[in-house]
């Protein structure tokens, strides 16, 4: 706070990792006014050159590689550090082996016990031997994070509403986007296929209303997907459930779930998605191919 409050600099901090950001031909200037502050505020810092770095256009903070763009670009590229990834890799693989050849890797299952949730005895088991590793895949394989500058063109406007009536007989969902940058507004409504009805009511549930207000989310972006790409989006969803779903990319409803999943892409286009998953063992059939998902009543607004 005294270094940007009274000193102007762009510093800030993870734990015990400090960052700063600078113009060029001040940077100088910039890392001795810092290292000076910290010093009459009587806080050492490391002064070695592991730690002490300078200035650079790729930098390494918590094991985390942040690539600041090139001259005239716009995009800042995050990505995971190899080695912390490899090092990751090799407790799991530890971890595994401990479990399928009489537990002996005992340090290694204290260091992943949290992830069981149960305290400090956890129950080595298949399934989360199986969780570990596929979340580990994910990691390795996860491409860098893009994270666009600020820009002056002013956001997208989506407003998205399902609805639930007649005791299950009538399920819809619509859709309007608003674009104040081009002028041009779309809308879009339809009744949402009785597959999806059938399958988010198989164990005899009548509330869905949940999954009918992430099912026009899941059509949107797939819909007006190059209108919204890298533009700033403003989403109005009125379903607490629904919202907190896809702020989380997680529900504990595995309907829920599932869409949530589609609305970010982890399955590829929804028109490509072939298969229900393979957790569900109910016979309702390919729910989500495009003869039965459809195409919904698209519209726009004539100005």
């Amino acid at each position: 706070m005294i270094l940007t409050r009274l000193f102007r600099l762009v510093v800030t901090n993870f734990f015990d990792d400090f960052c700063q950001i600078e113009l060029a031909p001040l940077s100088n200037g910039a890392w001795q006014t810092a290292e000076l502050v910290l010093s009459l505020l009587g806080w050492r810092v490391s002064m070695g050159d592991e730690k002490r770095k300078p200035f650079s256009k790729r930098f390494e903070i918590l094991g985390a590689i942040v690539t600041l763009p090139s001259p005239g670009g716009t995009t800042i590229e995050v990505t995971s550090k190899e080695s912390r990834l490899l090092q990751l890799k090799q407790q799991v693989d530890l971890y595994a082996a401990g479990h399928t050849y009489g537990r002996t890797t005992q340090l290694a299952c204290q260091l992943l016990h949290k992830f069981g949730g149960q305290g400090p005895s956890v129950t080595v088991t298949p399934e989360l031997v199986h969780v570990v590793s596929e979340a580990l895949s994910l990691l390795m394989e996860a491409k860098p994070r893009l994270v666009q500058s600020w820009s002056e063109c002013p956001p997208v406007l989506l407003f998205t509403d399902g609805a639930v009536e007649d005791s299950l007989q009538s399920v819809t969902h619509g859709a309007v986007l608003v674009d104040p940058w081009k002028q041009r507004s779309f809308f879009m409504g339809d009744h949402i296929p009785g597959d999806f009805v059938k399958l988010w009511t198989r164990s005899g549930k009548k509330q869905v209303i949940a999954q009918a207000e992430i099912f026009p989310v899941v059509i949107a972006k797939s819909t007006w997907n190059q209108i919204l790409e890298g533009r700033s989006i403003l989403w109005f969803l009125d379903n607490e459930s629904a919202r907190m779903s896809l702020v989380r990319n997680f529900s504990p409803i595995l309907d829920s779930f599932f869409l949530a999943e589609c609305a970010y892409g982890r399955f590829g286009p929804i028109q490509e998605l072939v298969q229900q998953s393979a957790i569900e063992k109910q016979s309702i059939g390919q729910c989500l191919t495009t003869p039965i998902l459809g195409v919904p009543k698209l519209g726009q607004v004539s100005s």
